[in-house]
């Protein structure tokens, strides 16, 4: 099943598509989305009001018919990111990274899962690591777990290369909106400045090994940008949305029935 070397393969530098699942869809269209060629699900709980029920129910049912779940917490916070691991999320998305310090508990979270606390800290920081048995079952049990870090700021921009040395990084997520308003041009997605940005951090991102990850919406991002990014590294796309997408076909087939005229 895709959901069991997905994270292999994106570090193999394979492209893996999903979509943002913006509702919580009935358990039949989700049976039909799941067959439609995705390779993951972005469910995202930082601004959608999914509470860990339903976050459970979308990760258990997608990761069943062979979609890898991932889950954006609501922000840096190792007990989120526990329980989101919990619910069955395969992929950890946390948003506005700034820090080394963060991205050091993001890891120590996901990777080191179930172990927590002091023990984990002392691991982590190399004062006390854990022995080979301890090792080894972590790591087997988090073998199909990968975590993204979210690039959406000017700071975490100008970190990058501090941010993506952290070992145990999957990779990173740029954020369009969250960047563009903090380099102060708001949706401006066409700026020249905008455009190299993004371009950069793909190409420093990508240059390290590390997955790259985007939120792609089709009325901001035409394909000839999308296949440019995805030539310089962009290998994690998450297009549009399911409310999106079903918006737009409805409004443009209603459009194209009210624009018909009685022969």
């Amino acid at each position: 099943m895709q959901k069991q070397n997905i994270r292999v393969r994106m570090k193999e530098g394979e492209k893996v598509f999903g979509i943002h699942t913006a509702n919580h869809l009935s358990a039949h269209t989700a049976t039909r989305l799941a067959k439609t060629g995705l390779d993951f699900v972005f469910i995202d709980t930082e601004h959608t009001p999914l509470d860990r029920e339903s976050v459970s129910e979308m990760c258990c049912f997608y990761s069943a018919h062979g979609v890898s779940p991932a889950v954006r917490t609501p922000y840096v916070n190792r007990h989120w990111i526990s329980m989101t691991m919990d619910a069955g999320a395969e992929g950890i998305v946390v948003p506005y990274v700034e820090t080394v310090e963060e991205v050091k508990e993001i890891i120590q979270s996901v990777k080191l899962r179930p172990l927590k606390g002091q023990r984990a800290r002392e691991h982590t920081t190399g004062e006390k690591p854990l022995r080979d048995a301890a090792l080894e079952y972590l790591q087997k049990w988090n073998q199909n777990n990968y975590v993204l870090i979210g690039v959406e700021s000017v700071a975490a921009v100008e970190n990058l290369d501090s941010l993506i040395a952290v070992e145990g990084l999957d990779g990173i997520f740029i954020g369009p909106h969250d960047l563009s308003i903090s380099m102060e041009m708001p949706e401006q997605y066409n700026h020249p400045e905008y455009l190299q940005t993004v371009e950069a951090v793909i190409s420093r991102a990508s240059g390290a090994g590390l997955i790259v990850g985007m939120h792609v919406q089709p009325k901001q991002d035409p394909m000839t940008r999308l296949h440019k990014w995805m030539k310089l590294g962009l290998n994690w796309i998450v297009y549009s949305s399911d409310a999106a997408i079903l918006v737009d076909s409805v409004q443009t087939q209603i459009t194209r029935m009210k624009s018909l005229q009685p022969d």
